[in-house]
């Protein structure tokens, strides 16, 4: 939580909902005593002298310490826990929820939701990706088809041109890449130079990888339960 002054009511107001939920709060103030410190588990103090407004009044320098402060902890993640290359979180190819296009798609339903990334990723016997077919693709063909959807196959109804990215890319760019216009979409097949297939990367992934790390280069064990940091 960040605040100046640390007495912000609709601050006060979020922590017992964060309490309840077991969320372990720290709190990012500028004033040394304040409310949020005898309620939240940690405190980060940023000095401050006074605002840059000739009267004091403007957030404008306790802002920009607090950008500062918000980056560096950013970049301080990134290096600790080591966010490299998209391999780094790449799966074995028997995990893979992969299937043929001439498969029918009534066949192929355990293997969309049995793997948990909610898609199957269309081969050939090359291993060359061919396509994506999710669970949203299901529920549009269902609609659109009833049950003709008994006699169709994944090849019919898969999406040719989904986004892809390679092993060497780095996980931020894979993230980026899911979250870029059009619309968002929840994974990304990993593909060679040459369209082989390697590996899916899954939004699900980044998160339970980056909230574990996190936790433990923030919270390692034996940490007190509430520290001011000054």
């Amino acid at each position: 939580m960040f605040s100046k002054s640390g007495n912000t009511d609709e601050l006060l107001r979020l922590v017992p909902c964060a309490k309840d939920k077991g969320v372990y709060l720290i709190c990012v103030t500028s004033i040394k005593v304040n409310s949020l410190i005898d309620l939240c588990d940690m405190n980060v103090h940023l000095p401050l002298e006074r605002e840059l407004c000739p009267f004091d009044l403007a957030p404008v320098t306790s802002t920009a310490i607090q950008m500062v402060f918000g980056d560096t902890v950013a970049i301080a993640l990134m290096g600790a826990m080591n966010l490299s290359r998209e391999e780094d979180v790449m799966k074995k190819k028997e995990e893979l929820p992969i299937c043929k296009e001439q498969d029918f798609v009534m066949d192929q339903l355990v293997e969309l939701t049995s793997k948990g990334c909610g898609c199957l990723l269309v081969i050939d016997d090359g291993f060359h990706l061919l396509g994506t077919f999710t669970d949203g693709d299901l529920r549009r063909t269902l609609k659109a088809s009833g049950e003709g959807i008994f006699k169709l196959t994944v090849g019919e109804m898969c999406n040719r041109k989904p986004r892809t990215i390679g092993p060497d890319a780095m996980a931020v760019e894979a993230m980026q890449k899911m979250e870029s216009p059009p619309s968002p979409v929840q994974f990304l097949p990993v593909i060679d130079h040459e369209n082989v297939l390697i590996d899916y990367s899954h939004v699900i992934r980044f998160i339970i990888r980056l909230s574990g790390r996190a936790q433990i280069l923030l919270f390692p064990p034996g940490m007190p339960p509430v520290q001011s940091l000054n």
